[in-house]
């Protein structure tokens, strides 16, 4: 395959984790943003991240509204923290999912500003879908569906043209969100693992207004070979290996200072 980009560079960002006063969805979400700061100063080197998660956790939509779409006196009870994503859409309950972020710009992807925002989803899908197919499973973009009775805050409730599915069942396989800025974007995905699943389900139908999840568990994947193929997949369509960025203490205080914009109080 060819490159994308001849000149473009990318990392692979260590986190170093949140300190002590900083909840671990708002240090992600704000890291996540200061990603997309930094490449929309310097276009040329694009920042990716993939990170899981010590406990269950949820972030909610740019535009949610907490009070509306999640149970906050049981978020508040089983100590869930929330913070608010730099993205749009729906809540994503974590904790036994992968999530992806990817800040890029335009013309990395060989688009401009004049591409819709349909048609970069189509761009950056085209590598998940692969990277889907080297652990063995068949996947598709997902397309619009709507929950057979009410609305539901939750993210894997419901399939967007945004989403990858399974292709021959369309149960969904990873919930995806875009934020796009001065000729970058941001691309936030989760997969969710279905790590006691049962169980998970049981929490999620709880934390979330609306009707519940009830379509079919995904598969089972491992993460660790999707972590992997995610990162074969970014490296053969750049034309370059990942190079390690860690975040020095003036990075850190600027992740800090982000992580305002992401907290909700509960």
């Amino acid at each position: 395959m060819e490159p994308l980009n001849e000149s473009v560079r990318w990392c692979i960002v260590h986190d170093p984790g949140p300190p002590s006063e900083i909840s671990e969805p708002v240090w992600n979400m704000a890291l996540d943003s200061f990603n997309l700061d930094c490449v929309v100063r310097n276009r040329s080197v694009a920042r990716m991240r993939l990170y899981q998660w010590s406990g269950p956790a949820i972030t909610l939509g740019k535009f949610q509204d907490p009070g509306r779409s999640v149970n906050i006196e049981l978020c508040r009870d089983q100590d869930i923290p929330i913070a608010r994503r730099p993205t749009g859409g729906r809540g994503i309950l974590h904790g036994s999912d992968l999530t992806v972020s990817l800040a890029i710009s335009l013309e990395t992807l060989g688009l401009n500003d004049s591409t819709s925002i349909t048609d970069i989803y189509g761009s950056l899908s085209a590598a998940l879908l692969a990277a889907f197919a080297s652990v063995g499973l068949k996947a598709a973009r997902g397309c619009c569906q709507r929950p057979d009775r009410g609305h539901s805050a939750d993210c894997m409730a419901t399939v967007s043209r945004a989403d990858i599915v399974l292709a021959s069942s369309g149960v969904k396989l990873l919930g995806a969100a875009l934020l796009r800025r001065t000729g970058c974007v941001l691309l936030q995905c989760t997969i969710p693992a279905n790590a006691d699943s049962a169980r998970w389900q049981r929490l999620q139908s709880a934390v979330f207004s609306g009707p519940a999840m009830c379509a079919p568990l995904a598969p089972i994947v491992s993460l660790r070979k999707l972590r992997a193929a995610l990162v074969n997949e970014m490296r053969s369509r750049l034309g370059a290996p990942p190079e390690l960025y860690e975040l020095d203490r003036i990075a850190v205080q600027q992740v800090i200072d982000r992580s305002v914009e992401h907290q909700i109080a509960i």
